[in-house]
């Protein structure tokens, strides 16, 4: 048996409701227990080794699978570190994996919780409860009241309960994305509409933390450590915080009272880590913003992701109709009803019973609120979606309209803040930048996943034209075999001319690059592309380089999985790159923050 990511659980999450602390045990060949032999056994030792950490009446939580175990305990956020260690030493005693005792084991908890311990903590954690103060800690620090409002303590400096005021430390509009793909694009069009409405928006993703045009932090920040950071800056009055799954099963929710949150769509991608094999178990991951949402906020979902309604169907009972959940989609009803008949028919009973969607109807983007249905902005005004061929960014839109709407913002807004997003690449870098560069078309994109690659299909086939098509691709060492044979099947369904597979230094993540490279070879090879129709890039500047050698007027270079920002930048900049005859494609960003294989610093303790 393997005993994996003893870890704390800060926040609202996946495996808890609270805070607590979570070990993953992983079946190996000869394992003697498994199951639920293996659960009765970590019970068993449980019901002896919580009462000596003072967790006796303690929430416990197993999510048991086929290749093993992860087990959960509720526990006051002073006593994390005490009982990750403790679950993570009761895996190893049932592995035989230690030779400490029980007592001798529970004496080095006592001292972690005597170290941890933090009686003025739990006392303003309560006061800051029972009178509706948000409140969000670290080992750091603690503050009350969010942005603007936000008063921040050492952790170990901190007031006497009295001092929590609920009319001064107060909330301010905060939203929450999360899903597959669109995340990111979805919280910089949010954010975009928001400002539109007057908000200095804080806004946290994978590219960096930002609040207004300060630029806070580089690097993937989707963690509860990114939302601290944003819901703590004095500066932000409003927020929208990208929220991944990592993040998600690693520590949980820095927030969970937040005014709207939105997942944009669930696909098998990550499938395997954190002890998350299944992917209706991935849709309850992503369904924990939902969970993160104040009474009278809003909870949205699209209409068309089979994963997403089928968690709804069986997991959130009375979900339709709901005054409290918005559904959108691009499809028009006919087009949903041939893909999904039963969402169609959940749509239309959505509708009939006043609750609210964000649909495509015509020519625009149309909001259905009860009786009242009103049109909102043409999707021809938004440039991001390169006059609705991008039918991902119109998706995204959607989404993002609706979290807006949830955050305060007006149809007004909304209609601003998207005809204004996507006029310069530096709205969203990384995500389908067009340049031309004598005659040929080179595309940018972060698609890393097969749902990905098919979400921009449409862009590419219509930038494409009657042109060849150039495509170069890579992948981290963490996707499964079959992950990357599944993304050599989704670039071959594009029709690719030539495909170049490359190295992604700095992702390897437990497999060598040459390992990576051999086996999206092979899966390209499996797919139906000639040999002498493929070759190797040790670089995104070697790729675009051999893509427009190669290429002629009127061809189209796609570059996914899009990481080395600066370098490309400056490659494209020397070679003057003129703008697309598409007016929503123009010249190069003067400033792109790089991607970064780093995650949340906070986030790397147990």
């Amino acid at each position: 048996m393997r005993v994996e990511n003893a870890r704390r659980l800060t926040g609202r999450g996946f495996f808890l409701p609270v805070a607590g602390a979570c070990v993953e045990l992983w079946r190996e060949d000869g394992d003697g227990l498994a199951g639920a032999a293996l659960e009765a056994e970590v019970a068993r030792r449980l019901d002896a080794l919580l009462p000596r950490l003072g967790l006796g009446q303690a929430a416990r939580a197993f999510h048991r699978r086929e290749t093993g175990l992860t087990v959960s305990v509720a526990a006051p956020i002073d006593r994390l570190l005490a009982t990750a260690d403790a679950l993570e030493w009761l895996g190893l005693a049932i592995a035989g994996l230690t030779e400490l005792d029980l007592e001798a084991a529970v004496a080095a908890f006592e001292a972690t919780l005597a170290t941890e311990a933090n009686a003025a903590l739990i006392a303003l954690e309560r006061a800051a409860h029972e009178r509706g103060v948000p409140f969000l800690w670290d080992e750091d620090a603690v503050s009350l009241g969010l942005g603007m409002h936000a008063e921040v303590f050492a952790a170990r400096a901190l007031p006497e309960p009295a001092r929590v005021d609920a009319t001064r430390d107060r909330a301010i509009p905060v939203g929450l994305v999360t899903g597959t793909n669109g995340k990111t694009t979805t919280t910089r069009m949010t954010a975009a509409i928001l400002r539109a409405r007057g908000y200095e928006v804080g806004l946290s993703s994978t590219d960096a933390i930002a609040v207004g045009d300060v630029l806070v932090e580089r690097g993937d920040w989707t963690g509860p450590g990114a939302a601290r950071k944003v819901l703590r800056h004095p500066s932000a009055t409003a927020a929208v915080l990208e929220t991944a799954r990592g993040g998600i099963l690693r520590r949980g929710l820095a927030y969970d009272a937040a005014d709207g949150a939105v997942v944009t769509n669930i696909a098998a991608d990550h499938l395997g880590d954190y002890g998350i094999t299944e992917l209706a178990d991935m849709a309850r991951v992503k369904a924990v913003v939902w969970s993160g949402v104040r009474a009278g906020g809003k909870r949205i979902a699209h209409a068309a992701c089979p994963v997403s309604m089928a968690h709804l169907r069986g997991e959130v009972p009375g979900s339709i109709g709901g005054a409290d959940w918005v559904l959108f989609t691009r499809l028009s009803r006919d087009a949903l009803g041939a893909r999904d008949a039963a969402a169609a028919a959940e749509l239309a009973t959505h509708l009939a019973r006043g609750g609210e969607a964000w649909l495509v109807e015509g020519e625009h983007i149309v909001h259905h609120r009860g009786a009242d249905v009103s049109r909102v902005v043409a999707v021809a005004d938004i440039p991001a979606t390169f006059g609705g061929a991008a039918t991902h960014n119109v998706e995204n839109a959607l989404a993002a309209a609706a979290l807006a709407s949830a955050l305060g913002a007006s149809h007004e807004d909304i209609a601003r803040g998207l005809a204004g997003f996507g006029l310069r690449p530096s709205d969203n870098p990384g995500r389908l930048e067009v340049y031309e560069i004598d005659g040929v078309r080179v595309v940018l994109d972060f698609g890393h996943n097969p749902h990905g690659v098919s979400a921009v299909a449409p862009t590419v086939e219509a930038l494409r034209g009657s042109g060849r098509l150039f495509v170069t691709t890579g992948q981290a060492g963490d996707r499964s075999d079959h992950d990357l044979a599944s993304l050599a099947d989704a670039v071959v369904s594009l029709r690719p001319d030539r495909v170049l597979v490359r190295q992604l230094p700095g992702y390897e993540r437990g497999r060598s690059l040459e390992a990576v490279v051999a086996l999206l070879d092979g899966a390209f090879a499996a797919a139906g592309i000639a040999r002498e129709a493929m070759g190797h890039a040790s670089s995104e500047i070697d790729a675009i380089t051999q893509g427009l050698a190669w290429a002629r007027p009127g061809d189209l270079v796609l570059v996914l999985v899009h990481v080395e920002r600066d370098e490309v930048q400056a490659f494209l900049a020397e070679r003057t790159p003129r703008p697309a005859q598409d007016p929503a494609v123009l010249a190069p960003l003067d400033t792109q923050p790089p991607s970064e294989p780093a995650t949340d610093p906070s986030e790397r303790r147990p």
